[in-house]
């Protein structure tokens, strides 16, 4: 009965803590702070450039709306652009196929394009990999692809949260020190603000959550 009871409290209890931002972002801001923020401005050279997937909405959607859609994390295809612009001869590389098991229709390099095209770029100015599913796959894939020396400089860019997981990957797959580019950020960099969001807090513990366990099963599978 005791411990019926803790569990009864804790599943009231837990959502109301989630649901205040100064609790839910404690676990996510960690993650974020894993790397420093970088300003375009502030890059003097690179070799190229890797975008990590999971940026669009890919699959039935926009293969039946015929356009590419962006998810959340649309700050990723926003920095591809941006870099695009500042290192006309470097290397820009989306990675990504779906993250989805079984996936069906755009892929997210489909999305990609359309969107580049409805901006009116030259798609042959990005490099695309296409067939990876995880972040682990992404480096291993795109190193196999872009095969970059030892003395080249890329820049890795993902969202913020991820960064840690994703930057451990790569290096895991023997790709060079790499700059660490992160984007898409959800918290800020010390304290917040007390304000009761259930969204947003619960969107913050998801994706905390999320990170937390893919690197504990990286770590495990040996993928870091």
């Amino acid at each position: 009965k005791r411990l019926c009871t803790l569990f009864l409290g804790a599943s009231l209890l837990l959502p109301l803590l989630y649901s205040v931002t100064i609790f839910s972002s404690t676990f996510l801001r960690p993650l974020e702070n894993h790397a420093t923020p970088i300003k375009v401005d502030h890059i003097a050279s690179l070799d190229g450039v890797i975008i990590l997937g999971g940026h669009t909405i890919g699959g039935l959607l926009p293969e039946e709306r015929g356009a590419g859609q962006l998810g959340s994390s649309a700050e990723r295809f926003i920095s591809a652009l941006a870099l695009a612009d500042r290192f006309p001869d470097t290397e820009i590389w989306f990675t990504g196929l779906s993250g989805t098991v079984g996936h069906k229709g755009w892929t997210e390099a489909d999305s990609i394009r359309a969107l580049l095209h409805e901006l009116n770029r030259d798609i042959s100015r990005f490099q695309f990999e296409e067939g990876s599913r995880n972040t682990a796959q992404n480096a291993v894939m795109t190193f196999a692809l872009a095969s970059p020396s030892a003395h080249e400089k890329w820049a890795l860019v993902t969202s913020a949260s991820h960064m840690r997981r994703a930057s451990a990957s790569f290096a895991r797959a023997g790709w060079p020190p790499l700059l660490l580019y992160p984007v898409d950020y959800q918290t800020r960099p010390a304290n917040e603000e007390f304000q009761f969001r259930p969204a947003q807090g619960f969107s913050l513990i998801r994706t905390a959550l999320h990170e937390y366990v893919g690197l504990i099963g990286y770590w495990v599978f040996g993928k870091i």
